[in-house]
């Protein structure tokens, strides 16, 4: 499955039906390897409860077909009054993480394509829940060291300007499960039992 491919499968229904009506599915997919973009915030808290600090929960590696990258997303709460950034996502599994963000752009025919750039960094405001969605802004994994499969859990870490290095674990979910799961909880990690450094 070649990466326009796997992002194909990945777009909401809504935007894979713009997508067949463009030219040709090749060139409706443009990965470009320049530029850096903020991603989309949504302000608000998760389930309402009062938390501290930064956290992060929603952990979910979407599992390749084929040997190939995968799509890791999470979602990010700053229940701090301070913007903070995301510099970059570390697992065991591999040693190419990027982030990327996904522009839905129109064509001079008026057809809809999507075009992906990877992002040195990721601003997240103050008093924020950031979330990485299909089609939308995302953590790339590339040439995993071990295969995954379904039911797995691998390590994350995100690392934050302020916040520092935030652990926790991603569960490894199928292409069918992606809609249902990107829905539902997972447990939330925060930075309270790690150290704050500078990154």
């Amino acid at each position: 499955m070649t990466m326009m491919k796997y992002f194909y499968a990945m777009m909401p229904a809504s935007l894979r039906a713009a997508v067949r009506t463009g030219p040709m599915l090749g060139f409706a997919v443009t990965i470009v390897f320049s530029g850096c973009a903020a991603g989309t915030h949504d302000a608000g808290h998760d389930s309402g409860e009062e938390q501290a600090g930064v956290m992060w929960n929603k952990g979910y590696l979407v599992a390749p077909v084929v040997p190939g990258p995968a799509a890791l997303y999470v979602t990010i709460h700053n229940h701090t009054d301070t913007p903070d950034t995301l510099l970059r996502v570390t697992t065991p599994v591999s040693d190419t993480v990027h982030l990327h963000v996904t522009h839905r752009l129109q064509d001079s025919s008026g057809h809809e394509f999507v075009r992906m750039e990877p992002v040195a960094a990721l601003p997240v405001a103050a008093d924020t829940m950031f979330a990485f969605q299909p089609g939308g802004t995302h953590i790339m994994v590339s040439g995993m060291k071990t295969p995954v499969t379904r039911g797995d859990s691998i390590a994350v870490t995100l690392h934050f300007a302020k916040a520092g290095a935030i652990d926790g674990k991603a569960a490894v979910i199928g292409y069918a499960d992606a809609d249902t799961a990107l829905g539902g909880s997972a447990p939330m990690h925060d930075q309270s039992a790690h150290d704050h450094h500078a990154h």
